[in-house]
């Protein structure tokens, strides 16, 4: 376990919280936020729980936002590139067929 990669995820993680918290007065009702996911918040993969905790994190954030932001109509998500990759492959597999 390397104590630079996790500081690193831990700012990562709390430098999108803080973004959103700063952007929040300027950003238009109706709007959305999207931050970038992980498939390894779901994961207990070895060497990657600072990383894997840090996007669950950030899972949670835009949970709470969702609700938060109801009133306004903005819209929060969380784009998963990896199980979007992972959806075309299969989708390609199944069309082959």
């Amino acid at each position: 376990m390397k104590p630079i990669t996790n500081a690193a995820a831990l700012a990562s993680s709390t430098k999108a919280f803080f973004t959103v918290q700063k952007a929040l007065p300027l950003l238009n009702d109706g709007g959305s936020i999207i931050l970038t996911g992980s498939a390894w918040n779901v994961k207990g993969t070895p060497a990657f729980g600072v990383y894997g905790a840090t996007k669950a994190a950030i899972r949670t954030f835009v949970r709470t936002w969702t609700t938060d932001l109801k009133g306004r109509h903005i819209r929060s998500n969380v784009d998963d590139w990896s199980a979007l990759r992972f959806r075309r492959v299969e989708f390609i597999k199944q069309s082959k067929q």
